[in-house]
Parts: structure tokens; C-alpha cells; sequence
């Protein structure tokens, strides 16, 4: 949903831009910003790298303690998923199933969109003797910012679909789930 209102704001305020000034370069905005924020970025880390000359600061041991922590979690999981494998096992066969399942309905969602192109095809040949150019349709529509729009929209709540089905919590065995 955030990656759709990241979209729905950037056509607007491009909008609201090019509305007030016709004549706008986004290009050109973007390379006059590129190159201030890489300017930017140059002073911080310079001045990073000043402050650490001395040695580490305050924050980089709590960064390092942090980074720790992190490395014992996961070791503990690895832990936890090495004492436990038949309950990981079957979470990721589960998990595997769904995404072999969802790569299914793609391709016969495609081998059924490829069906009804060769059928459209033999009825407008056998009807009205023509042929369909198929490559010049295409380029047609995916020419079209909607349609594209729609592709990237469509693709991401797929991607998001299965990402969310992935990361479900596991299930202990005879545990209760709804």
C-alpha cells in the first residue's frame, strides 16, 4: 500500500510541478539535485572519517555491541531450526507449495491468454481473411503510461502477496491457528 501512495504522490506533485512551470526538465532538476546531495554526502562522510581518526566514538562501540546482538540471534535461530527441523520442514514445504501453486496459475493464466490469441487469430483469418499484428498491438499497448502503471501496480501486489505468505508466522505442531 505505501509503494501506491509513493506513486499516487509523485504523479501529483510532478503534476503540480509541471502546472506551474511548463517548461520544467525533470532531468535536468534531478542531476542539479544528484549533484548537491552528492556534495552533501562527501562533507558527512568526510567529517565522519575526521572524528574517527582518533579512534572509535561513543556510538561506533554501541554500533558494534548491536551488530553483536545481531550476529547471537542469529545463531540462536540457527539453534532453534537445527533442534526443531520437522517443524521448519514443514513450514517451508508449505511455503514452497504456495509459490509452485502461484508460478502454476501464472503459466496457465499465460497459456491461456496464448490460447485465446491463437484462436482470436484462425477467427479473424477465417472470417475476414487478415492477419493480426500481434508485435505491432503490443508495442502499442506497452507504449501506454497506464498500462504500464497498471503492470508495475499489478506486479507489485503479486510480489507483496507472496512476500506476506512468506513471512507468516510458524506454526509448532498441533498448535491451534486460524
Amino acid at each position: 500500500m505505501e509503494i501506491t501512495q509513493f506513486f499516487r504522490a509523485t504523479m501529483l506533485y510532478d503534476t503540480i510541478a509541471t502546472r506551474l512551470n511548463p517548461d520544467i526538465n525533470f532531468t535536468a532538476e534531478f542531476k542539479k539535485y544528484a549533484r548537491e546531495a552528492g556534495k552533501d554526502a562527501r562533507r558527512r562522510v568526510q567529517k565522519e572519517v575526521r572524528k574517527r581518526l582518533s579512534g572509535p566514538t561513543d556510538t561506533d562501540y554501541l554500533t558494534i555491541e548491536q551488530v553483536g546482538d545481531s550476529i547471537n540471534q542469529f545463531f540462536f535461530q540457527w539453534q532453534r531450526l537445527v533442534e526443531d527441523p520437522a517443524v521448519q520442514f514443514k513450514n517451508i514445504v508449505g511455503k514452497v507449495a504456495f509459490a509452485v501453486s502461484l508460478v502454476t496459475r501464472i503459466v496457465y493464466l499465460g497459456v491461456l491468454m496464448a490460447g485465446l490469441a491463437v484462436v482470436t487469430q484462425l477467427v479473424v483469418a477465417g472470417w475476414f481473411g487478415r492477419h493480426i499484428p500481434w508485435s505491432e498491438l503490443f508495442d502499442m499497448v506497452a507504449s501506454v503510461w497506464w498500462v504500464q502503471l497498471g503492470l508495475v501496480v499489478a506486479g507489485v501486489v503479486l510480489l507483496r502477496h507472496v512476500l506476506g505468505r512468506a513471512a507468516e508466522p510458524d506454526h509448532k505442531p498441533g498448535a491451534l491457528h486460524t
